[in-house]
């Protein structure tokens, strides 16, 4: 929750710092109503060479920094230390003090996919002096590839265990959620069965429930502890998630047409490559949708795919 947007779900807090020019150690700053003149875009302070987006009014942070008489890395450090500040006090409404102060805190901040070796330093000096410590920086496409590799992960698992639950019935998986054995077939769902399947729907997958003692189920397969699958029984699991990723894909790469005919690009829409990482990036089958997607463009799926997002 943003500081001014409370009761307000918002995905970003707004870049901007506003100080009253009678006293410099008092602003406002995110959503919160400002009444004096406003810096944009603090981020960029921290590298001077960044081109301005065109949203951010050309003048502005200069002419405002310099009346100020402000280092552009105080402000940056007022900024983030109002972030965590404000953070930390919604977190003790919901932890008690005591533990959080035991607590081994981590922090991660995003940083724009170009952004130089001297703005990172710098983004990691003012981070220190927010309080802020330690601290790693992580680029946003790499930061927004990982949302999306634990999201799409725990949806395919969601989708595996609720098709478990329709076999099993209510009463057998509340027991079963609990065991070692569910937590096996799980593991054999992610690691083997989800990078075998290739769209064949008369293939045979096998998830088994060691030491269980389910039901038998012959009507849906499920035989000592076994549930042999068939590729439409994997494919009615992958659907709904297969066709999120299509639907982000074809999200991207209209943003790089997009971006790339307001640059002059001369082949705007010459698209080369599709890279497949993360959990699904190993997926046979999500190559061949998005290939049948995408037919003038190569999708790409390196060796190892499930780790190369975090080498």
């Amino acid at each position: 929750m943003l500081a001014g947007l409370e009761g307000f779900k918002q995905p970003k807090v707004p870049t901007i710092v506003s100080y009253d020019p009678n006293n410099r150690s008092s602003f406002t700053w995110g959503a919160q109503k400002h009444k004096h003149a406003k810096i944009e875009g603090i981020k960029l302070l921290l590298d001077p060479g960044q081109e301005t987006p065109l949203y951010i009014p050309e003048t502005n942070t200069a002419a405002e920094l310099e009346k100020l008489g402000k280092p552009a890395m105080d402000v940056a450090t007022d900024y983030i230390a109002s972030i965590y500040n404000h953070a930390m006090s919604k977190i003790r409404t919901e932890v008690p003090a005591e533990y959080l102060k035991m607590c081994q805190k981590k922090f991660v901040i995003t940083v724009p996919a170009v952004w130089s070796a001297k703005a990172m330093n710098a983004t990691l000096a003012a981070a220190k002096l927010a309080g802020i410590h330690p601290v790693a920086l992580i680029k946003e496409p790499e930061a927004a590839a990982l949302y999306t590799l634990h999201m799409l992960q725990d949806k395919a698992l969601a989708r595996f265990a609720q098709a478990v639950k329709n076999i099993v019935g209510e009463d057998q998986y509340f027991h079963l959620r609990k065991t070692k054995g569910f937590e096996e077939a799980m593991n054999q769902f992610d690691k083997n069965i989800k990078t075998a399947f290739r769209g064949d729907l008369d293939e045979d997958y096998y998830a088994n429930f060691p030491m269980v003692k389910l039901d038998d189920n012959p009507s849906q397969r499920l035989v000592a502890n076994c549930w042999n699958m068939k590729g439409h029984d994997v494919k009615k699991i992958f659907q709904p998630l297969i066709t999120d990723i299509e639907r982000m894909v074809e999200d991207q790469v209209n943003l790089v047409r997009v971006r790339r005919l307001s640059e002059g690009h001369p082949k705007a829409n010459d698209i080369k490559a599709i890279f497949l990482v993360g959990g699904f990036g190993s997926s046979e089958y999500l190559k061949q949708c998005l290939q049948t997607a995408h037919p003038k463009i190569q999708i790409i799926q390196p060796h190892d795919a499930w780790s190369a997002i975090v080498k």
